[in-house]
C-alpha cells in the first residue's frame, strides 16, 4: 500500500488523478513560482516579525506575550528582538534601535503590513537611515 509501480499504471493515468484531485503540480493555483532566496552578505537584508509566544496571568489577567524579532537574511543571526506584551509600532522601532545601534545598518528592511510595520513613523526612521524599507504583499508569506 502507498507505493505505485511504474509498471502498474500509465503516466497518463496518473497525471490524471493528479489533476482529478487537483493535485497537479501545473494547477492553475500555481501560477506563481516561489523561489527561495537569500542576500548575498551581513546587513543586506534584515526581515522583522511578530510571534505570540504565550499567554501568562499577570495581576490575574491573562495577556500575550509577544516576540518581535529581527534576522539578517544571510546570515539567520537575530540581530534584534524583544519580548513584550505590546505588539505595536514603538516596541518595534525600540528593538530596532538596538539591532541598529549593536549591528549597523541594514540596506533593507523587509517587513509585512501588520501595524507595528506598515506606519509614518517608521517609513521616516528608514527614509532617514537610508534603509530601503519593503512591505510584504499581502497573503503571500513568501517572497
Amino acid at each position: 500500500m502507498g507505493v505505485i509501480r511504474k509498471i502498474d499504471v500509465a503516466l497518463s493515468t496518473f497525471y490524471r488523478f493528479l489533476r482529478l484531485n487537483r493535485l497537479s503540480f501545473n494547477s492553475s493555483n500555481d501560477n506563481l513560482e516561489c523561489k527561495a532566496y537569500e542576500a548575498a552578505k551581513a546587513n543586506d537584508i534584515w526581515q522583522a516579525d511578530t510571534s505570540n509566544v504565550m499567554k501568562i496571568k499577570v495581576n490575574n489577567i491573562m495577556q500575550t506575550v509577544y516576540l518581535i524579532h529581527i534576522i539578517d537574511d544571510a546570515s539567520r543571526l537575530v540581530v534584534g528582538y524583544i519580548l513584550t506584551f505590546n505588539d505595536n509600532a514603538i516596541t518595534f522601532q525600540k528593538a530596532l534601535k538596538k539591532a541598529v545601534k549593536i549591528y549597523g545598518i541594514p540596506k533593507v528592511l523587509y517587513v509585512d503590513n501588520g501595524s507595528s510595520y506598515s506606519n509614518e513613523q517608521l517609513s521616516l526612521i528608514c527614509a532617514n537611515l537610508g534603509i530601503h524599507l519593503i512591505h510584504a504583499k499581502p497573503y503571500t508569506p513568501k517572497r
